[in-house]
């Protein structure tokens, strides 16, 4: 039977032998990890790292924003470059480690570099390289916040795909020194980028993603492409409809009489509605000849359309307001008096139908009328025959009215089509 003063005596006894194991053990950890260190520094890649390939890993994890305006891109990658050196690999199951921690910059890292980057909004470089007991040094590894170029082809906006290229090359190294390997075993090929931690952006769909290993004038890079597709649903609701609701609007020009004193207000009105969609879209889109964008070229064209129709409409207002019903041209009182102006709705508004049952004593007085009237076409040709009405200046500018409203009706509609074919 143990005492008291046994059992104090043997906590101590443990107490102080596990500490010494414990210090032993981490003096030891401590001691392998610096023979790692001294052997790294022999290993330098002009001189064990010849021809030595350099495996570059990229994971997809966010698009944050798409700025078109400035034609950049804002993304988040997991970044990870590793290679091997076999001189520095162990028996983990006799020292109990499978790899190691060690300072950033202990090991070579190499010059890999996106040329297409314009900016590291933020990397979360823990500032540590990783040994394992393989010999595999992961010398790069973070998550980083790129911003970089991407040439934008907006001309179907909003329905547009973007194809972005991000390239990795050397910065001052040459191809002798290490090769790039995506794959692991040498070949050139392409790997699609890894999507498990990847983020749905809520204006963007991310279609395709592929890293590619390229040989272009004897120098080798790695190509990052992404294809994404725009969201085109907001932009269809602020845009696409307004722009096409406001130029089929325009045509109602035509359709508001003279005595309402609108016409050329609602006119002026759509005309500078339209203008504001179109500065609208020159905020979003980018200053560029290349890719001018269809939905802008429509608003353009309709703008001038619409701009024609206000001068048409201002026409209108001032061959109804001619008052000598006399000069009527008689082309106008031929086609006034047509078939075809009951298909357009249109039917003289002059005075009753001269009746067919007046004596004929006032029909011979009409008759002397009209054989002491000048030739037609001059003052006083204008009389109305049996059965006919009085063509007036309110007449010919309804006619105008209703012809120009079926031609811009018409030339609005077949242009409206057309954009929006090629728009989708």
């Amino acid at each position: 039977m143990v005492t008291m003063p046994g059992m104090r005596l043997l906590v101590v006894v443990t107490l102080v032998v596990g500490t010494g194991a414990f210090f032993a053990n981490h003096s030891d950890e401590e001691a392998f990890v610096q023979s790692r260190i001294d052997l790294a520094t022999k290993y330098s890649p002009h001189q064990n790292l010849m021809n030595r390939r350099v495996a570059v890993h990229l994971d997809m994890f966010q698009i944050v924003a798409v700025d078109e305006k400035r034609g950049e891109v804002n993304a988040k990658f997991w970044y990870f470059v590793h290679y091997t050196l076999e001189q520095l690999a162990w028996n983990s199951s006799q020292l109990g480690l499978d790899h190691v921690e060690v300072p950033e910059g202990t090991f070579w890292t190499p010059d890999l570099v996106g040329l297409e980057i314009t900016e590291v909004i933020k990397s979360n470089n823990m500032g540590t390289q990783s040994l394992r007991n393989d010999g595999r040094v992961t010398s790069q590894s973070s998550l980083v916040n790129w911003k970089f170029s991407c040439d934008f082809n907006v001309e179907k906006f909003p329905f547009d795909t973007q194809s972005c290229l991000l390239t990795f090359g050397r910065w001052f190294s040459t191809p002798d020194d290490y090769k790039f390997d995506l794959s692991g075993d040498g070949a050139y090929q392409s790997v699609p980028l890894q999507l498990r931690w990847y983020k749905e952006n809520d204006q963007w769909l991310l279609t395709d993603a592929t890293l590619t290993e390229a040989l272009r004038d004897g120098h080798q890079y790695i190509d990052m492409s992404i294809t994404i597709v725009r969201r085109s649903q907001y932009f269809v609701n602020v845009l696409v409809v307004p722009i096409v609701t406001l130029a089929m609007i325009s045509s109602m020009t035509f359709l508001l009489p003279v005595e309402s004193g609108e016409k050329v207000s609602l006119g002026v009105t759509v005309l500078l509605s339209q203008i504001v969609s179109l500065l609208v879209l020159n905020d979003i889109l980018p200053a560029s000849s290349k890719s001018f964008p269809i939905l802008g070229r429509y608003a353009l064209v309709t703008i001038i359309l619409i701009s024609v129709s206000v001068l048409l409409a201002t026409l209108v207002i001032i061959i109804h307001n001619m008052s000598d019903a006399s000069k009527v041209p008689r082309v106008f009182r031929v086609a006034l008096r047509s078939r075809l102006m009951h298909v357009l709705f249109i039917a003289p508004t002059g005075v009753s139908k001269v009746a067919a049952s007046e004596t004929p004593r006032s029909l011979e007085s009409d008759e002397k009328s009209k054989e002491a009237c000048p030739p037609d076409g001059a003052v006083g040709t204008n009389l109305p025959d049996v059965g006919e009405r009085v063509v007036t200046w309110p007449d010919v500018a309804l006619m105008v009215d209703r012809c120009m409203l079926a031609v811009y009706l018409t030339m609005m509609t077949g242009f409206t089509v057309g954009s929006l074919a090629r728009l989708t």
